[in-house]
């Protein structure tokens, strides 16, 4: 089985949130991620039937908590990308925290993918099924703000921002991979066996 995060650039349409250092980001960031691994884990279950609601339950619960275990981490680099707001292709910081992290959990790192220098792939594991996950981390022009419930320009010279949320979709998808990945090393998550 291979995990493949494979970051993409896609232009997004203008959404304003209001990314404040409270609990519902960082529980948007958890969820995000716990539903992404939780929707992995049901789609490589398959487990002869009997044993399958109690074999996805199991990895769901183990990939959930993985996810909550790397919680204020998570956060922390959701802020840093978040204060970084790069453009698209232009993302240095945000592709580094990202692919550091994920090569730091074993994921195999391949930079520069497709002559683009922030784009990165990160597997782990071998053979199929493959399992990809997107994420993204570009900010957007005309964006900035504070992190406050009001709207304010922020000022950090290049007027970029994460409007979209790819400082927190970005995260929440390597935070998933990453509890795939242990899935996958614990041996509770394998190839499925034929059962022809």
């Amino acid at each position: 089985m291979l995990i493949r995060v494979n970051p993409c650039l896609f232009v997004a349409r203008k959404v304003h949130d209001q990314p404040t250092a409270g609990k519902s980001e960082i529980q948007m960031i958890c969820r995000t991620a716990q539903v992404l691994a939780a929707s992995l884990v049901l789609v490589m279950a398959q487990l002869p039937l009997q044993a399958q609601d109690l074999a996805a339950t199991t990895m769901r619960e183990s990939a959930i908590q993985s996810v909550v275990g790397r919680r204020d981490q998570s956060w922390q680099i959701a802020q840093k990308i978040w204060l970084a707001a790069e453009p698209g292709y232009q993302e240095t910081i945000s592709s580094d925290l990202l692919a550091n992290e994920l090569e730091a959990a074993g994921f195999r790192i391949q930079r520069g993918v497709a002559g683009i220098p922030t784009a990165f792939t990160a597997e782990f594991g071998s053979g199929t099924p493959v399992l990809g996950v997107l994420g993204e981390y570009d900010a957007l022009p005309g964006l900035s703000q504070t992190a406050d419930p009001e709207p304010a320009v922020r000022d950090n010279e290049n007027g970029y921002g994460h409007g979209c949320g790819h400082h927190l979709f970005g995260t929440a998808s390597m935070s998933a991979s990453i509890a795939i990945a242990e899935q996958i090393r614990a041996a509770v998550m394998r190839k499925p066996e034929s059962h022809d």
